[in-house]
């Protein structure tokens, strides 16, 4: 039987990747492309609609940031191993999306962007692993403090 730590991270994977797969394997009616040159599609998508450009981008750091987050977290994992996995993912999730013809672009900066998102992901989960956040919610509890301090004047 898995410990309950373990089945929280499962969960996470689930919840936090389920709904970008989906997403990105809805059919459109657009053609099918296969995009290999990198930067190509990213240079293309921040010269257009600066909206459409973040949706873009975001979305695909987003795409596998929960599994970069929860093996950071976590802690069972090394960095090259994530982000090879990531890339190995990314790969195979757009390969899928041009050989099901799903009318979507197959493209390598897709893969660039889902593993930079992995990476990220896994250093702020290290990072939040390490406990080096309660920095900030102990110096807004001082400030806090000390603002409820000037406001009721004590000085204590």
């Amino acid at each position: 039987m898995k410990a309950p730590h373990e089945r929280r991270a499962g969960l996470a994977l689930a919840l936090g990747t389920l709904p970008w797969l989906v997403l990105v394997f809805v059919p459109t009616d657009a053609p099918t492309r296969l995009r290999l040159v990198p930067l190509r599609d990213l240079v293309d998508v921040l010269r257009g609609d600066p909206r459409s450009a973040v949706i873009q981008v975001v979305g695909n750091l987003l795409v596998l940031a929960t599994f970069g987050f929860v093996t950071g977290h976590g802690g069972w994992a090394r960095f090259g191993r994530v982000v090879l996995v990531a890339a190995a993912t990314s790969t195979t999730i757009e390969a899928a999306q041009y050989l099901l013809a799903l009318g979507r672009v197959a493209s390598v900066d897709d893969v660039l962007l889902n593993t930079a998102g992995a990476a990220l992901a896994f250093g702020i989960g290290r990072w939040a692993r390490s406990g080096r956040p309660e920095f900030l919610t102990r110096n807004l509890r001082q400030t806090g403090h000390r603002r409820l301090r000037r406001v009721s004047g004590s000085r204590h």
